[in-house]
């Protein structure tokens, strides 16, 4: 398991690929500025404006990404196992 997300446009027929994936992309690292972790993202769900990334992870937390900043922006101490599912 891994903090790092990987975001892929599967919809675009510009240009056909295998698995139809059209463009190069980095991770979003959802991991400390240490750089150190201890978890991996289980769930992760589009906040409903887009401009966020809402994760569940295995080290017991809610995890929110800002899409525009291309940064952690808030962590969350959730459950007492880890949250393995986000909703709307």
């Amino acid at each position: 398991m891994s903090p790092i997300v990987h975001i892929v446009n599967v919809g675009s027929a510009t240009r056909e690929s295998l698995a139809n994936i059209t463009e190069v992309h980095e991770g979003l690292d959802f991991s400390a500025a240490d750089g150190g972790y201890s978890f991996g993202l289980f769930s992760v769900k589009f906040s409903t404006d887009g401009r966020e990334l809402v994760a569940g992870s295995s080290d017991d937390s809610i995890y929110i990404y800002d899409l525009e900043a291309n940064k952690l922006s808030l962590l969350i101490a959730a459950h007492m196992v880890g949250s393995l599912s986000v909703y709307s």
